[in-house]
């Protein structure tokens, strides 16, 4: 068990550095690619947010010919408050400029609310025909946006410097704007990017593209998706509403109806209004594989020599595992083996009867043997000759019985046997006489021929002993019985009493 474990722990320890390697190489492969995601992302997102600055910059430029025609005409104020022929030029000056600029009217606003229109038409209040204005000193020089039933009504308002006692206001519809699709290239990705100009708070003044059928001019943005269908990623609808009504740039990602959306914004400068881009997440991955094409063959090719390298690892791993298996067996056969005869040592051959001993319901038969008249074999003929005796009876001690059966030599010319799982006689009988046929045609040598007996005690586990100390000094006893009567013949252990 503890040599189990001990081999357990040592292929652990080899195969920990191949572990540590292949984990740290996926991580760091994992975590490269993960960057290169996010660099793919905010690139993607960084050309469209370049887009929705050109286009915001067309609207600024439109929004400020509006806003530099309506200075100049404020700077003219003096004709709107003299004689009837003054009066009459300032009113061709309202229509020329409604003209010009292609808006629905163009109005003069005095200090007493009075009106007068780029078609002549007079009013005693302004609220009877501009009701939608507001000439608070926040909305000066301002694109301002007011719903008017189903239409957008946009006006600009600028004081009459001149005299300073009234308003130019030039009103237009959502017509008079240029239309998104002329000032954005790419109208034909319109079925997964929206396009969309909006106030500061979030209303609607123009869309074309993705998901425009849910989007109405007028509309809040956000109040034209369902509350249980959106779902703000990272952030929430009123931090968004906050920096548009600052006119921050920014962005955010949104869950629409499940599917993730990609939002950027850019404030239409000077003006109270922004141009927002929306980009449907497969149009988003599209473009980020686009992106990642040259990241994505990189990290294959890396993926390749990770896998090599991991290969080798694995097969340097398993070869030192078979070396050090090959080594481990060769040092263990070394270590139990005798090295003369190459069957079992004592310690060995003691150590494995023990353990089979313990072992429940297990029989078997244990012979004890020494060469006959070994002693006058080395004195006569030499120990070398001695030697080749001892390892041929160890050989063939070994050749006679199992694979199983466990064969040993104690030292000197004794050798211990123990066959497994035999309590039958007629089986006993026949085991103990291949001892009898393996000396009695027996010889050693090449030149010289010799013939060795041996003397052998036997003893029948568990009958006659349940123990090795026991099983070995009743067949110790048994081999003695045999030496005095005459060598070269097996007794079998009795029991004082005991005739069988």
């Amino acid at each position: 068990m503890f040599q189990m474990k001990k081999e357990t722990e040592s292929k652990i320890k080899l195969f920990m550095p191949v572990v540590v390697i292949s984990l740290a190489l996926i991580i760091l492969t994992s975590n490269y690619y993960h960057k290169m995601q996010i660099k793919a992302k905010a690139t993607v997102i960084g050309k469209y947010t370049e887009v929705a600055h050109q286009a915001a910059q067309q609207y600024a430029i439109s929004f400020d010919t509006m806003r530099n025609i309506s200075k100049i005409m404020a700077s003219y104020s003096s004709h709107f408050e003299s004689n009837k022929e003054g009066k009459g030029a300032a009113v061709s000056l309202l229509k020329m400029a409604a003209e010009q600029l292609s808006i629905d009217r163009a109005y003069y606003v005095n200090k007493e609310g009075n009106v007068t229109d780029s078609e002549g038409k007079s009013y005693d209040d302004i609220k009877e025909v501009l009701p939608f204005v507001n000439l608070s000193e926040d909305n000066i020089d301002k694109i301002k946006t007011s719903k008017v039933g189903e239409k957008l009504i946009h006006y600009i308002v600028q004081p009459a410097k001149a005299s300073e006692s009234g308003y130019i206001v030039l009103v237009f519809s959502n017509e008079s704007i240029v239309p998104i699709t002329e000032v954005v290239e790419g109208s034909s990705y319109s079925s997964s990017i929206a396009y969309l100009l909006i106030s500061n708070e979030g209303m609607i003044l123009d869309s074309a593209g993705y998901k425009t059928e849910r989007l109405k001019d007028g509309e809040g943005l956000i109040e034209s998706f369902d509350k249980n269908e959106v779902e703000f990623i990272n952030t929430d609808e009123q931090k968004i509403r906050d920096n548009m009504v600052l006119n921050n740039e920014g962005g955010f990602e949104v869950k629409i109806r499940g599917l993730r959306n990609y939002v950027t914004y850019v404030p239409i400068e000077d003006n109270d209004c922004l141009f927002l881009i929306l980009i449907s997440e497969k149009h988003m991955d599209a473009l980020m594989q686009n992106e990642l094409k040259d990241t994505r063959a990189y990290v294959k090719l890396l993926t390749f020599f990770m896998l090599v390298f991991i290969s080798v690892l694995i097969t340097v791993y398993l070869t030192g595992l078979i070396r050090m298996k090959k080594s481990s067996k060769t040092l263990e056969s070394k270590a139990e083996t005798d090295l003369l005869t190459g069957i079992y040592n004592k310690i060995t051959t003691e150590t494995r009867i023990r353990e089979y001993l313990s072992e429940e319901n297990n029989s078997g038969i244990m012979f004890l043997l020494d060469i006959d008249n070994f002693k006058k074999i080395n004195d006569t003929m030499g120990h070398a000759f001695g030697d080749e005796v001892i390892r041929s009876v160890g050989q063939g001690l070994k050749a006679q019985f199992r694979a199983t059966d466990i064969v040993g030599r104690l030292g000197g010319d004794e050798f211990l046997v123990l066959l497994k799982d035999i309590s039958e006689p007629e089986i006993m009988l026949r085991e103990s006489s291949k001892l009898e046929l393996l000396f009695k045609d027996f010889q050693v040598g090449t030149y010289t021929k010799y013939s060795p007996t041996a003397s052998i005690g036997a003893v029948v586990f568990p009958r006659d002993g349940d123990d090795f100390e026991t099983l070995y000094k009743r067949a110790d006893e048994a081999l003695y019985k045999s030496k005095n009567n005459g060598r070269n013949q097996l007794t079998y252990y009795r029991k004082p009493g005991n005739d069988e």
